[in-house]
């Protein structure tokens, strides 16, 4: 008979029971189901999110939706799971009522039963991430589907240079370099991927003439020629390529008296061309573009002299038309277009007092085919001093003040859907 090493005996048995306990999917071990994430929200601009599930147990995970809300669709509904995992990519249907909708989708599995909350949110106002920096009257721009925000005040006597980038996708921001003048209320346009800050204010001054641009590729910041005419509280638009910066203040002897000047800056020669006045001057006046036409859309007169004027300027003909007043006359208030039609957001109103104006929450909507204004769905609060860019049919409105004088500014970015506010 031979002898018995037990020595290799034992250490056999420890393997095998290591290998035992240690395998995951060892048909002993009872599978596990694992879900993630547990919950779902979804709105009208994200309707499609990924749900992982996996085995964190032993042997095979067979696993299936046995409910979902009607206005949800799964990639897949069954599947087995051993060492991998299986991805379901979860839509919901975005054309549903405006509201909020609230639902389960159960998942039953031989590992344990799980359940996902999803949530759709269909609304016309979407909060957005924060901006970092607090501001108003700052200049913003869109390259290559991101949102650039530039300078601004963080109170009406303290400038800012900071710049900071939003991208959509992630809903996050980033700092960038700081654009060399701090100032507020300058006129921001982009020619060719490149941001154009003009003119503007600091402390003690409302006169600058300054044109700096920044290039996104490479975050650097390159002085250009000045504006002929130095003010603040400006509007500027591209058309062809070209950059019109229209009226403002020159702030001469503290007066905010608006002016009526237009002048043309060309980037590929980075020379100025005075082009023909404005009709009605004011300053903290919205404009916007559409086919190739500038639409300058209220503004200050001279306060309490407030305008809710509609002129329009063709560069082609270097001519302006007057076109029906908006509804509420305001100044301060910020501007956008989606497919054609014309957005005016909040705003001041004058009230007689000194700065101490109360500000709108109104949104109207004009329509440069049929020249007609029509009320849309208020903001969530008043504002003024706001700045706006259009991305993917939506209009993102960014920083502004909710305070009257003294002007504290707030960092709140909403994208307003047009489409769905009809």
């Amino acid at each position: 008979m031979k002898k018995i090493n037990y020595l290799s005996l034992i250490t056999i048995l420890v393997i095998a029971a290591l290998l035992f306990t240690c395998s995951p999917n060892e048909p002993g071990k009872k599978s596990q189901i694992l879900v993630q994430p547990i919950s779902l929200t979804f709105t009208k601009n994200v309707n499609s999110k990924k749900l992982i599930i996996s085995n964190y147990g032993g042997g095979k995970l067979s696993w299936q939706i046995t409910d979902k809300p009607d206005w949800i669709e799964v990639s897949k509904s069954s599947g087995k799971v051993t060492t991998g995992k299986d991805t379901v990519i979860v839509t919901a249907d975005v054309n549903q009522e405006l509201g909020t909708y609230s639902g389960t989708i159960n998942i039953n599995s031989n590992g344990g039963i799980k359940d996902v909350t999803v949530t759709l949110d269909i609304s016309i106002w979407t909060k957005m991430t924060d901006m970092p920096t607090a501001r108003l009257g700052l200049g913003t721009a869109l390259v290559d589907g991101k949102i650039y925000a530039i300078g601004g005040l963080r109170t009406e006597i303290q400038p800012l240079s900071t710049v900071e980038v939003y991208d959509p996708t992630t809903n996050t921001w980033t700092e960038k370099t700081h654009m060399p003048t701090a100032r507020g209320t300058f006129g921001c346009a982009v020619v060719d991927g490149k941001i154009y800050a003009i003119g503007g204010g600091v402390t003690g001054s409302y006169n600058l003439s300054t044109v700096q641009m920044y290039d996104p590729a490479t975050d650097t910041w390159t002085r250009k020629a000045s504006m002929p005419t130095p003010r603040s509280c400006v509007a500027a638009s591209t058309v062809n390529g070209k950059i019109y910066v229209i009226g403002g203040t020159k702030g001469e002897s503290g007066i905010l008296a608006g002016i009526s000047t237009v002048e043309e800056y060309d980037p590929a020669t980075d020379t100025w061309t005075r082009k023909k006045d404005m009709p009605t001057p004011r300053w903290s006046l919205g404009t916007c573009v559409v086919d190739g036409m500038i639409y300058a859309i209220g503004g200050n007169i001279q306060y309490p002299n407030i305008a809710s004027a509609v002129e329009v300027y063709d560069p082609s003909t270097d001519n302006w038309t007057k076109k029906t007043s908006m509804p509420t006359a305001r100044y301060s208030l910020a501007t956008s277009s989606v497919n054609g039609t014309i957005f005016a957001f909040g705003g001041w109103r004058a009230s007689g007092g000194d700065w101490g104006d109360p500000m709108y929450k109104k949104v109207e909507a004009y329509d440069p085919i049929t020249d007609t204004w029509t009320p849309r769905t208020d903001m969530p609060f008043e504002i003024a001093l706001l700045s706006t860019v259009r991305l993917n049919g939506k209009i993102y409105l960014i920083g502004g003040t909710k305070t009257q004088h003294p002007f504290t500014s707030i960092n709140t970015v909403y994208a307003y859907d047009p489409v769905v506010d009809q």
